[in-house]
């Protein structure tokens, strides 16, 4: 027996059942049709499955290369004295001058608003200043030229 509508013994199906041949009549007389049906649903599952992984492998990998976010996690993980100051954030936040000592945390480190300065002080582990201040001779690598710094608060 062949699957075509007018091989059915029954009344009329409505057209909408009849395409989507998920009618239990349809099912029954014809198991080919209704496998192939199942085969391009799942078929179409993987591709949208593949595509979603697709674009969250590539989103990520952009986010990784473009941000400081790879290299913020590895510090972080790495040393337990490093941290990200409350102003800033594992995104945006990039040190450049770090400790040449066994412990590889940041000296200076900045962001796009402010320059971060690490001082060793339990009360206020580090220093920041605008990027865009006035002081006279500022040098953004040596803290004695920053003038009206603020006190960050440890986390």
């Amino acid at each position: 027996m062949h699957c075509e509508p007018s091989a059915f013994p029954q009344p009329f199906i409505g057209a909408a059942k009849l395409n989507a041949g998920l009618s239990a009549g349809t099912a029954a007389h014809c198991p080919e049709r209704f496998h192939r049906q199942a085969i391009r649903l799942k078929s179409a599952l993987r591709r949208t499955l593949g595509i979603f992984a697709t674009v969250l492998i590539v989103g990520t990998t952009a986010i990784c290369l473009t941000t400081p976010l790879a290299s913020n996690a590895a510090m972080l993980l790495m040393d337990r004295s490093n941290f990200i100051p409350a102003q800033s954030s594992i995104f945006s936040f990039e040190p450049y001058v770090i400790n040449e000592g066994s412990s590889n945390y940041w000296l200076y480190g900045q962001d796009r608003t402010y320059y971060y300065h690490f001082t060793y002080q339990a009360d206020a582990p580090y220093l920041y200043i605008t990027r865009k201040n006035a002081c006279a001779g500022f040098d953004r690598a040596d803290v004695r030229t920053w003038c009206g710094a603020g006190r960050g608060s440890p986390r």
